[in-house]
């Protein structure tokens, strides 16, 4: 895990960038992660998960990336112990 690739992402009126913080394949744990992540005040966003619910065996092929803004890197690995 660590910064794969950089999107530009859209929230409230500011463009942010934003990088992979880790890839799961399993749209569970990604939503996990995520919530985890809200919980501890870190915005994130799951990358890669349009297809999974129609198309499940995608997300074994690509995996979903969660994705925070490159200032909370860091404090998203802290506090998911990566």
């Amino acid at each position: 895990p660590g910064v794969i690739i950089k999107d530009k992402h859209f929230i409230s009126g500011f463009h942010m960038n934003y990088v992979v913080l880790t890839k799961v394949h399993n749209t569970l744990i990604a939503e996990e992660i995520r919530s985890t992540l809200a919980a501890s005040g870190i915005d994130s966003y799951l990358h890669g998960n349009d297809q999974t619910g129609l198309y499940p065996h995608i997300s074994f092929v690509d995996g979903i990336s969660i994705m925070v803004s490159e200032e909370d890197l860091q404090d998203a690995k802290d506090v998911l112990g990566l």
